[in-house]
């Protein structure tokens, strides 16, 4: 009998024969679970996405066993299936094979075919009709939003989860390295929201679409434009403001949500992040929050003991201490490389005297500067927020 292969990807597989999605970097493991009795097994990258480092060619084999694995290019940029091969040759000499797709999604949660798949290799879990309707969704999208403004108007990665996540539930940085969370507006550990999930995902650690800013097309039902939409007790969206009302965003119309709480970027760790490189004003140290000075065009370092110095703009990826030099300041999203022995889900403050903190200001008219998530432990997910002066 032909080779029965199955993927898995962190402890995660949709079953033998089935294509997977899966994620950049980690290692994938291919198995034969054929029960044929054979002598030779080869595995093979017949294709691979456009770009990927990942190089086609035989990764397994030939010999005995019976898996194989490969690593899907780190880039996330570099999205697209991984085309696999599986022969095996058994004792009477008979060649046999089989073909299977694995894929990283793009932003918007396509997948990009591979060179010469056929439909049967492509039965992704929910996709019945191969390449045409996998290119069908993409079209629709292009053609559904082109020239109407909502077209790139919206800032969304796919992320792993770390439970079960439904339509339109709000979602936050878990306890686990680059997975989130489902929040909840009645859980005080739960209302730190990074953006909304576009698209369900009941299996824990495959991944599911979320906005973190834009627009967040079918998750609203029967909404009125212009109405705020806050988190819900329990998790989900609602339109009664609970006791902690959690502004998620606002109804463009009746199906859909502009969202605004999110930052620029995502607990699945790839990231999208809004930075530039800024002038300074004084030396700038690698995880300085900074302030607009008062020096055009240049950004200073900001002091949690001191109003004009909190009004935090964004956070230092580089360090500079040439006055007048460059460095590169993410204002949302994600900044990698500035946390050291980090949890995920950690919060960080802005500090007295510069720098940020993983312990909330204690000190009387102290400004407290939210400066976002740990997403892992050493890249932080910035987001933002004044929660005001301590008072005495």
């Amino acid at each position: 009998m032909a080779p029965i292969i199955q993927f898995t990807q962190n402890a995660v597989t949709p079953g033998p024969g089935i294509a997977m999605i899966g994620v950049p970097a980690l290692v994938v493991t291919v198995d034969d679970t054929s029960s044929d009795v054979v002598v030779q097994r080869t595995f093979e990258l017949l294709d691979v996405p456009l770009d990927a480092a990942t190089l086609t060619g035989i990764f397994g084999g030939p010999g005995p066993a019976t898996t194989a694995s490969f690593v899907p290019d780190p880039a996330a940029a570099n999205f697209g299936c991984y085309r696999v091969k599986v022969s095996t040759v058994n004792a009477a000499g008979t060649l046999q094979y089989s073909i299977l797709d694995f894929a990283t999604q793009t932003t918007q949660g396509w997948i990009l075919p591979s060179f010469k798949a056929k439909a049967a290799e492509l039965n992704f879990v929910g996709n019945v009709e191969g390449w045409e309707e996998l290119l069908n969704r993409i079209f629709k999208w292009i053609s559904l939003n082109w020239g109407t403004g909502s077209a790139g108007a919206e800032i969304l990665e796919s992320v792993l989860v770390n439970e079960a996540i439904l339509l339109g539930d709000p979602v936050i940085q878990s306890t686990v390295n680059d997975r989130v969370a489902r929040g909840d507006a009645a859980n005080p550990l739960k209302v730190g929201v990074v953006g909304v999930a576009k698209t369900a995902q009941p299996v824990i650690g495959l991944a599911a679409t979320v906005v973190y800013a834009g627009k967040c097309a079918g998750v609203l039902v029967a909404a009125t434009a212009g109405d705020a939409i806050y988190m819900a007790n329990g998790g989900g969206l609602t339109n009664v403001a609970p006791a902690t009302a959690i502004t998620i965003g606002y109804a463009i119309n009746a199906t859909d949500l502009l969202v605004t709480v999110g930052s620029g970027g995502g607990g699945g760790g790839s990231g999208t992040a809004i930075q530039s490189n800024v002038p300074v004003n004084e030396a700038i140290s690698i995880a300085d929050p900074v302030y607009q000075s008062a020096v055009n065009n240049r950004v200073a370092k900001g002091d949690a003991s001191v109003d004009a110095k909190a009004a935090i703009v964004g956070i230092a990826k580089t360090a500079q201490a040439v006055v007048g030099a460059s460095a590169m300041i993410v204002y949302e999203g994600l900044c990698t490389g500035i946390l050291v022995a980090a949890t995920a889900g950690t919060q960080y403050w802005l500090k007295i005297g510069g720098g940020i903190t993983a312990t909330a200001p204690t000190t009387v008219a102290t400004r407290m500067i939210s400066m976002g998530y740990a997403v892992n432990a050493t890249d932080l997910m910035v987001k933002i927020e004044d929660f005001g002066t301590l008072p005495s």
